[in-house]
């Protein structure tokens, strides 16, 4: 935290309404604004067993100017992840939540991935997506 603050960087923590047990749509609008870049928050809770609106609060953070990246490792052993649906523009999960091996999935909306680094060769094109 420290050296986020002396980068100049705020963070805010949407907290979960311990009265309701969950994340509020309420709770996030003051959180936002326009410094703000990126909002992580998690598809499920595997403590609380709530499932949170991503798809409404993609279009809050749009709406703000801003990226939304969910984690959905506890969401998919129980459901579909649909990327697509949702609205988010990077989505995460781990595959052995789904029997799967000891590795985890980032899936990134393509228009963002092109503008990242290449995690490719300096002789593999830009426009090759690993």
């Amino acid at each position: 935290w420290v050296r986020l603050a002396e980068a100049g960087i705020t963070v805010r923590v949407w907290r979960v309404d311990v009265d309701r047990l969950g994340l509020h749509l309420d709770d996030l609008d003051p959180l936002l604004g326009p410094r703000t870049k990126w909002v992580a928050m998690t598809q499920a809770s595997n403590v609380l067993g709530s499932i949170n609106p991503v798809a409404e609060v993609a279009r809050r953070v749009h709406a703000a100017g801003a990226r939304l990246c969910v984690d959905a490792v506890a969401y998919a052993p129980h459901r579909l992840v649909d990327v697509q649906a949702c609205g988010a523009d990077a989505v995460v999960f781990s595959f052995y939540k789904v029997f799967g091996p000891h590795y985890a999935l980032l899936w990134v909306r393509r228009e963002l991935l092109l503008t990242l680094p290449s995690l490719n060769h300096f002789f593999i094109g830009r426009e090759v997506i690993p």
